[in-house]
């Protein structure tokens, strides 16, 4: 993430002024859903690997986005910023998709036996995966 976000630090008495003024340490919610929408590929192919991904997605809060900023979800639903798993044989694979395009699933027998584009199985991301 240091990659896409410029991180300064301007010492300790500048650094408690910027913090008085709103400037965070890390990027917001809405910063990171921000990239996610203009560059999710650039980022996933920087990651090196899906569970480092669902790290950034972990970072999300969907209710903060939707106090803050409720018309960048419309843009999250139309960019491909989810992390999916598929089985293309006995083999896992995992790619970005659109929200309306992943099932969340908690069986993994009934994706064996369908194979659709599920959601990873993590409770934390259910609420920002039923975007779509």
């Amino acid at each position: 993430m240091k990659s896409f976000f410029t991180y300064i630090d301007f010492g300790e008495k500048a650094n408690k002024f910027l913090k008085r003024c709103g400037v965070g340490k890390q990027p917001s919610s809405i910063d990171i859903a921000e990239l996610l929408v203009r560059s999710s590929h650039e980022i996933w192919n920087s990651m090196g690997d899906y569970e480092n991904y669902l790290t950034i997605l972990l970072r999300i809060n969907y209710d903060e986005i939707v106090k803050h900023k409720p018309g960048l979800i419309e843009s999250m639903k139309k960019a491909p910023i989810l992390a999916a798993v598929t089985l293309v044989g006995k083999e896992v694979k995992y790619r970005l998709a659109l929200a309306k395009e992943i099932f969340i699933n908690d069986d993994t027998a009934y994706q064996e036996v369908f194979n659709p584009l599920t959601a990873p199985i993590n409770d934390d991301l259910k609420k920002l995966y039923q975007v779509g």
